[in-house]
């Protein structure tokens, strides 16, 4: 017996009330089976064919739309459905923020307990299109795009509605260089490109991956000409800088993954509120600057700095957040496991004149017990990875007894888990603000502040 039971059978007519994380619609069949079916959207009714059942869910196909959902929109891709980038493209853009608004509140109810939350509208993109300022490429030497969901299988993507202009144009370099290299039959030795926009600035970094045996003496010097070419033919965004090719870098697939500047600068410079940052081929840097902007001003909007208090910034980064509320704070701490996002982190706080925040190199769960015997913060900002934190480091954070936490989450399910584990050790929940990082896919940002709990267990500050 087989995890799920293959061969397809009739499901009936489903109405869609959900989406998962992987973007499928999720309703129930008349006999009270949850169905997992990807192309719909919440409000499609449809007949169904489920093609692989377990005993309380089923993964099935559509069989024939019967009545399209309201929220229905037509994808801008033509690679919609088949690139494993984008899942909501086929719904409209106030109801992918609607729907996460509401996801956020559930899975705080439900999986975090928080009676009533209070979820502040989702902070929406003016502009949902063109949006990213990283984008990764594959190639497989015919292909220059995305990985299919679920596959290693590369699908073309000549122009991807959201990733920012330079990333395309860059692409479609690296598209005509492949086909030259295939019709003249010589080997394939680039990996994928990777093209960092600073929006602020209109700097662009391109970064080739390519077989370890070649990496130093590939000649990606010579590509620098035709992207720099790419870019100067390229309209400035409204109100932006012109794009502008000023790091052309090259980084091994070898397990060292060394990285070596083909032309241009190591690094570019990305403009973020009144901030400049440091951006390196490795750096970690939120991916869309216009919800980066957002999500910073949100943090120091709850973490409240003043000029008397400590801020420690854990899973800080490039210490984007920490830096933001640096300057209104008296003393801002930042701890992180990546030394790369470290060093970028520290010359961000030099090249700004911020002389008030530290970062410190180590993991977090390490780090913290030694820097809490020093000092007590009076705000703890927490912005871990997808996973969440660790139990034992939300408790070191409740013994250190900060007036206020701020957490930052990708993904609510691991908030709410970290909220209710907070509530244990004597915080409650004041309120939330997700914010619409990654429009057109499942994917959201939230901000959410705890304070410490009275006797009836309400937080003791003002909601």
């Amino acid at each position: 017996m087989t995890a799920f039971e293959a061969g397809a059978d009739a499901g009936g007519a489903v109405r869609i009330t959900d989406t998962d994380a992987a973007g499928r619609g999720v309703g129930r069949t008349a006999d009270g089976l949850v169905v997992f079916v990807p192309g719909l959207i919440p409000g499609d009714l449809a007949l169904i064919t489920v093609e692989r059942r377990r005993k309380r869910f089923a993964a099935a196909s559509v069989k024939r739309l019967v009545e399209p959902s309201r929220d229905r929109a037509l994808p801008l891709c033509p690679q919609f459905g088949c690139c494993g980038g984008c899942s909501l493209q086929n719904m409209r853009y106030a109801a992918q923020a609607r729907l996460k608004e509401r996801q956020t509140r559930e899975k705080l109810l439900r999986i975090g307990g928080v009676r009533d939350p209070l979820i502040r509208p989702v902070v929406t993109m003016d502009d949902p299109w063109h949006y990213r300022n990283k984008a990764r490429y594959a190639t497989d030497g015919a292909n220059v795009g995305f990985y299919a969901a679920g596959s290693r299988a590369v699908v073309d993507a000549p122009d991807c509605p959201i990733q920012a202009p330079p990333a395309n144009a860059l692409a479609g370099v690296l598209r005509r260089f492949v086909a030259f290299r295939r019709q003249a039959g010589a080997g394939d030795f680039v990996r994928g490109l990777t093209v960092r926009t600073a929006f602020g600035t209109g700097e662009v970094m391109a970064s080739l991956s390519v077989c370890g045996a070649r990496a130093r003496s590939c000649g990606a010097e010579r590509l620098f000409p035709a992207m720099d070419a790419a870019l100067s033919a390229l309209p400035r965004a409204k109100n932006g800088p012109p794009y502008r090719l000023k790091s052309l870098v090259v980084e091994s697939d070898a397990e060292s993954g060394a990285v070596f500047v083909a032309a241009g600068r190591g690094a570019i410079t990305e403009r973020l509120w009144d901030l400049r940052f440091e951006l390196s081929p490795r750096s970690f840097f939120q991916v869309n600057p216009a919800g980066a902007r957002a999500l910073g001003d949100l943090v120091a909007a709850y973490a409240a700095p003043r000029r008397t208090e400590t801020i420690f910034d854990l899973y800080c980064g490039a210490g984007a957040l920490g830096l933001r509320c640096a300057r209104a704070a008296g003393r801002v701490v930042g701890v992180e496991s990546a030394a790369s996002a470290v060093a970028d982190a520290r010359r961000n706080a030099a090249r700004n004149g911020i002389k008030n925040a530290d970062f410190i190199c180590g993991p977090v769960e390490r780090a913290l017990p030694a820097l809490l015997a020093r000092e007590k913060p009076q705000t703890v900002i927490l912005d871990p990875p997808r996973a969440g934190c660790r139990a034992e480091l939300l408790a070191a954070v409740a013994v250190a007894a900060p007036a206020r936490i701020v957490c930052v989450s990708c993904d609510p399910a691991t908030l709410a888990r970290d909220v209710k584990c907070l509530a244990a050790a004597g915080y409650a929940f004041a309120e939330a603000t997700p914010v619409d990082m990654f429009p057109h896919t499942t994917h959201v940002e939230t901000a959410a502040l705890l304070c410490r709990a009275n006797a009836r267990g309400e937080c003791a500050g003002p909601r």
